[in-house]
């Protein structure tokens, strides 16, 4: 008989006792049970070569068997037969198992162990190791258990930590668990922009499946989360799923990477992130904590970390002072409208010949200035002999005679600009003439986010502007596909064009090389070298002394040949080259303080200096309201 770690005999018909140690005891084909001698492999034979490792067995334990193989033993192994060494084990009776499975059925659904995972009894009410599964294997689960799997071990019933395995999901699944940290991103854009982190270990409810992907509940969006880095996990695992709260019309915006707990243990427990600049939903006021509806789970995130929706302000400090960066800016020539109410002057000896008091030719390289004499502003500097029409004269301090002509003798894309004053640079730039002031605070909207204006208002915005009538759609599309704001977009365009009735918006046709094609009077016109027709709605590439032609150029190399192809091409130039690129308010677009701490002015989108205050005249508008999450980025010069 046994006798624990002996043998109890009959030796000479007396009764004697020898160490299992020592011997090897012979199993009948009818034997059901053994216990392992020592840890003791199990080897998977399915594959008709050389035996794979699968799992072990703990030293003294016993086990069912379902039959003899010769010098081995078959056991149940999940969803195929395991094999262990005879020579291994010994005989034993079934009377020392305590979990033996009489309940449980294997599921169709498996899982992968994620390491060597250890297998429980606990039938005792303590955990007793009697079973591992090797790194790798796939095992089929029978039941849930809270935190743990509930499995069928060599027809033992067995318990393995479910962190330790992965399950397979199905599209019918409800809940998932992640097993490293797992980004949620944001695809309204259509493309995908991170918004948040899902925790190591934890789980998470499903709103819906979505092909390789989970779309989750992310505040008052519809976050995403990759399939294939989730497992299947259960409602017993989630301790704060939420059937209570609601939320509220407010909002916050994270600071910057903000951390979400879970508190339904009277232990702050982390369960994820939210991003930095990211407006999210509260549901409710919790003392020095919001709380929160993250994946349909209730969260608490300190307040010190985030600020209430509605407007938030950053600074961006510029080692400059003001006054020098002002300085700087002169190099580069600014330009301003608002001195060109009066007469052009010439002076007398700029002109190769004249018709009388009526008219004349000036030759190339000479000055037509806002006054008479050098010490007014420049308005056009002729590059080739130019014809205009003589309306009287005026001299100078000096006595020098300068000859008065017409506004129309200018080229008509010029306008009325003329070379603005330091004073008048140094107003412009300094934005504590701006930040007090309801509309031209938008100067400093950070425009790296779309606000969701309706799509009838923005419709409303467009009616009767001229090609821009009937385009809100493109202008959402652009600035969901770009991650801009949409009014910003929209207010640009409406400037660039005069109301979608400039000649860029109306449609430029060109040749082959993309060069404007024109008429026989030199008027912009399609002939019979018209290639294309192409449209630019943002000035992009219409530089002051050439804004058609270049415009248009610009917009032949970028292929905008229709009103939708200007509207989203030039939104995806706006992000890449200046709104992602460090110039993300309309502010920063024109003056680029950045560049003028080390160096001298570059990448201004205008040369105009109030290019930025005629920008904002349609944000205050709508955002008034207080609907919208809004974040400004504010200057300070030295």
């Amino acid at each position: 008989s046994d006798y624990g770690n002996w043998w109890r005999v009959i030796f000479s018909d007396r009764v004697g006792y020898v160490r299992k140690s020592d011997v090897q005891i012979g199993f009948t084909k009818s034997d059901k049970y053994f216990r392992a001698d020592s840890n003791v492999a199990v080897y998977d034979n399915r594959g008709g070569g050389p035996l794979k490792k699968v799992g072990e067995l703990v030293k003294g334990q016993v086990y069912p068997r379902v039959s003899d193989y010769g010098n081995w033993h078959r056991i149940d192994f999940g969803n195929f037969y395991g094999y262990v060494k005879k020579s291994e084990t010994s005989p034993a009776s079934g009377s020392a198992i305590k979990n033996e499975n009489k309940k449980y059925k294997d599921q169709s659904r498996t899982f992968t162990a994620l390491k060597d995972v250890t297998v429980y009894d606990n039938t005792s009410g303590k955990l007793v190791p009697f079973g591992k599964i090797d790194k790798g294997q796939r095992f089929p689960i029978a039941a849930d258990y809270g935190k743990w799997w509930i499995i069928l071990y060599s027809d033992r019933v067995g318990y393995i930590k479910k962190e330790e395995v992965k399950v397979q999901v199905k599209s019918t699944d409800k809940y998932f668990r992640v097993f490293n940290n797992l980004p949620v991103y944001d695809n309204r854009t259509g493309s995908l922009k991170k918004v948040g982190e899902l925790v190591k270990g934890q789980s998470y409810p499903i709103h819906s499946d979505y092909g390789n992907w989970w779309r989750v509940k992310f505040g008052n969006i519809y976050g995403y989360v990759r399939k294939s880095d989730t497992g299947y996990a259960t409602k017993s695992e989630i301790p704060n799923l939420n059937s209570v709260y609601r939320n509220l019309d407010r909002s916050i915006i994270s600071d910057n990477k903000v951390t979400v707990y879970d508190n339904s243990s009277g232990k702050l427990v982390p369960f994820g992130t939210i991003e930095k600049e990211q407006v999210f939903p509260i549901a409710s006021d919790y003392g020095n904590w919001w709380r929160i509806i993250y994946l349909d789970r209730i969260g608490y995130v300190r307040k010190s970390e985030v600020q209430l929706s509605g407007f938030r302000i950053n600074y961006s400090k510029y080692n400059i002072t003001l006054e020098d960066a002002a300085k700087k800016q002169m190099k580069v020539s600014p330009q301003t409208d608002v001195y060109m109410n009066g007469d052009l002057y010439v002076r007398w000896d700029a002109f190769i010949s004249l018709n009388g008091t009526k008219s004349g030719v000036i030759d190339k390289g000479w000055r037509i200035r806002t006054g008479p004499g050098t010490n007014f502003k420049t308005a056009y500097m002729t590059t080739s002999p130019r014809e205009v029409k003589l309306i009287g004269y005026a001299r100078d301090s000096k006595g020098a005679k300068w000859w008065k002509i017409t506004r129309d003798s200018l080229p008509s894309y010029l306008g009325h600009w003329v070379d603005a004053k330091y004073e008048e640079v140094l107003y412009n730039m300094d934005p504590d003439n701006f930040i007090y002031d309801d509309t031209q605070i938008y100067q400093f909207l950070d425009l790296r986010h779309y606000t969701g204006i309706p799509l009838s208002e923005l419709r409303e915005l467009l009616k009767n502007k001229g090609k821009l009538d009937g385009t809100e759609q493109y202008f959402r599309d652009a600035a969901k596909a770009a991650r801009i704001n949409e009014l910003y977009l929209i207010s640009h365009a409406l400037l660039e064009t005069g109301n979608g009735k400039s000649v860029l918006a109306m449609g430029v046709p060109v040749d082959k090389d993309g060069k404007v094609t024109r008429d026989s009077n030199g008027n912009i016109a399609k002939t019979s070298k018209t290639y294309k027709v192409v449209y630019n709605m943002y000035g992009i590439g219409a530089y002051d002394k050439c804004a058609i032609d270049c415009g248009a150029e610009r917009a032949f190399k970028e292929k905008w040949f229709t009103v939708k192809d200007a509207i989203i091409g030039g939104a995806q130039f706006a992000k890449n080259n200046y709104i992602y690129s460090g110039q993300n308010t309309i502010y920063k677009m024109r003056w680029n303080p950045a560049a003028l701490v080390t160096g001298s002015p570059t990448h201004q989108y205008a040369t105009d200096v109030g290019w930025a205050r005629k920008q904002v005249s349609y944000y205050a508008r709508f955002y008034s309201s207080g609907k919208y999450n809004l974040i400004f980025d504010i200057p300070v010069y030295k």
